[in-house]
């Protein structure tokens, strides 16, 4: 995590058929934290250590993409 840290830009990318764990992976429970937690939790650790060093800018975006296939719900009813 701190040789990312240092980088310009990092993404993560889950892709997966539904129901596969993607969103859980991610965002986790409060017992079991996902991704988003441990990471942030990382990269804040970082910049706490790093404070009287560097100035240290950190800007976090979340979207998550659901594609719905068309007539979903009647398909499910066959």
């Amino acid at each position: 995590m701190h040789l990312l840290f240092f980088t310009l830009l990092n993404i993560v990318f889950a892709y997966g058929a539904t129901g596969a764990g993607k969103t859980f992976s991610m965002l986790g429970s409060p017992q079991t934290p996902g991704v988003i937690f441990l990471s942030m939790m990382d990269l804040y650790n970082i910049k706490e250590s790093e404070k009287d060093e560097r100035k240290i800018d950190v800007s976090v975006s979340y979207l998550e993409v659901k594609y719905p296939i068309p007539n979903q719900a009647k398909l499910l009813d066959n």
